[in-house]
């Protein structure tokens, strides 16, 4: 709930945004797994003292904003996908080198 997380998935989307405008980044990967639980509101229970998923998320500015959470499929419910989620690309973690190679410009890391 936004009580506990302080921001909207939307808000903290748009601070992404205007960071990534300022530095000119067309695309922004968050790397530390405490960043896509921050940015998509989620926890989970991958890591042993922390409840975060082991994931990357990628924010994409184009002709709309795009987020792809890269994390193993069977991690993320139907249901959380579509009550939590919407919106949001969901790739296996797997995924994410092709993904880049194929992208053009530059990417921000965190």
């Amino acid at each position: 709930e936004q009580r506990y997380s302080g921001y909207t998935r939307a808000e903290k989307e748009a601070l992404v945004t205007a960071a990534m405008e300022k530095a000119g980044f067309g695309a922004f990967l968050l790397t530390n797994p405490e960043s896509p639980c921050w940015l998509l509101n989620l926890r989970g229970g991958d890591l042993p003292t922390t409840p975060q998923l082991n994931a990357m998320a990628l924010v994409e500015r184009g002709e709309g904003l795009r987020t792809t959470l890269f994390v193993a499929p069977e991690k993320i419910s139907d249901a959380l996908w579509r009550e939590w989620l919407a919106g949001v690309a969901i790739q296996p973690l797997t995924a994410l080198d092709s993904y880049l190679a194929g992208m053009a410009g530059e990417v921000g890391l965190d």
